[in-house]
């Protein structure tokens, strides 16, 4: 069972502010975060994971003074950093392009099935997963708020690797394809050798893959090298790394055109990556 925090020593948490700082209390998993607004949370690493304070927590834009309240159950906080939250609620994201502009590298079927299918499912999860905690914190359930952790992992990590995963591709037509420039490029030919050769190594993590997972091209936010490293099921990339081109291993993503194929599918996204997307989050 994961750990949670004693009842007693849980704070409310009101609006949208942004997790500023983790402080453990010790070795029960329980961790104090700090808000922007001065207001603290008490929960569980495995009910909160971190992937949610990266990606989808951010601050007002006018703080209220600091404050923090010392009665009730803690609430999730509401995210609203991206266009896919909507008053603290996943929502699927548009895609920019229709669903037959990758073709013929991924077909208009699959996209389709992809994107409002199983993209979806991950969405209706996550929501699901956040209103029983929601639910169960305030009646006071701990331990059933505390069990839906691996559906927030698993559906929350599903939501923000496939938004992640849109903004990587791009028509051929259109940014799709080709070599990256500039700063990424220098980069690249450092840590790899040299653009094929990073291509190798992705493709190789990509058929290392048993099951289901993903490989990311990702950077070290401390030394700000390049490496390649894969994930299981719907793990997102979290910690020190972060996450600049991410490619789909589900047969969801390939099996209807390639079917077993799968090295081919591997081999033909390079020709709809967007390397200006994977280049800004380097930049940034």
């Amino acid at each position: 069972m994961a750990p949670h925090c004693p009842a007693t020593q849980l704070d409310r948490v009101k609006g949208t502010w942004a997790i500023t700082a983790e402080t453990p209390l010790g070795p029960s998993g329980c961790y104090r975060a700090s808000l922007s607004n001065g207001e603290f949370l008490l929960s569980t690493l495995q009910l909160i994971p971190r992937f949610l304070k990266d990606v989808f927590f951010s601050p007002p834009k006018h703080p209220r003074a600091p404050r923090c309240s010392q009665a009730g159950a803690a609430r999730p906080v509401a995210a609203l950093s991206s266009t896919s939250f909507v008053r603290g609620k996943a929502t699927l994201p548009d895609l920019p392009y229709d669903y037959n502009a990758l073709e013929p590298y991924i077909s208009a079927k699959i996209m389709e099935l992809h994107h409002s299918k199983h993209h979806q499912t991950y969405v209706n999860g996550f929501n699901t997963a956040l209103q029983t905690v929601a639910e169960a914190e305030a009646a006071g359930d701990l331990t059933k708020a505390a069990s839906q952790a691996p559906l927030i992992n698993f559906h929350g990590g599903g939501h923000l690797n496939h938004s992640l995963f849109w903004e990587n591709l791009a028509p051929s037509s259109r940014d799709g394809g080709g070599e990256p420039a500039g700063s990424l490029k220098s980069a690249i030919g450092e840590d790899f050798g040299s653009f094929d050769a990073l291509r190798k190594e992705v493709n190789t993590a990509l058929a290392g893959i048993q099951g289901s997972g993903w490989a990311w091209l990702v950077k070290d936010k401390t030394t700000g090298t390049l490496s390649v490293v894969t994930r299981a099921n719907q793990d997102p990339v979290t910690g020190n790394l972060i996450p600049l081109l991410g490619i789909d291993a589900w047969e969801h993503a390939y099996y209807l055109q390639y079917e077993n194929r799968k090295v081919e599918y591997f081999d033909a996204i390079w020709n709809v990556i967007n390397w200006k997307t994977v280049a800004k989050r380097f930049e940034n």
